[in-house]
């Protein structure tokens, strides 16, 4: 997953005080209970949900790599039987981890 490196650079690059903002896809629960499917049948759909974070995890990332003020802001969540592709199983298991849309703002610390 090329996120925490990103983010890494992203910190990196930016001017002391600078911010960090990204709408993305999270998911609202622990990915690791979709069954590997689900993240074929959904990246048909869209692109962004086979790299999603838990939001939890963007939360880490970020702060690792030393931003402050970190935030993952839900916007809209997705309901599973409108996404193409899905039936049965797959669509109860995004209804126990669903993706949603979410903007990501963080700030990299002033110097001192």
């Amino acid at each position: 997953m090329e996120k925490p490196r990103v983010i890494s650079e992203a910190f990196r690059v930016l001017k002391p005080g600078g911010r960090f903002a990204v709408s993305d896809v999270v998911f609202l629960g622990e990915k690791s209970k979709l069954p590997p499917g689900v993240a074929r049948s959904v990246e048909l759909w869209s692109g962004c949900i086979s790299g999603a974070l838990e939001k939890s995890e963007y939360e880490e990332v970020l702060s690792e790599a030393g931003f402050e003020e970190v935030a993952v802001e839900v916007t809209h969540t997705y309901p599973p039987e409108q996404i193409a592709g899905l039936t049965g199983e797959d669509v109860e298991a995004l209804r126990a981890v669903p993706a949603a849309s979410a903007f990501i703002r963080a700030r990299k610390p002033e110097l001192r």
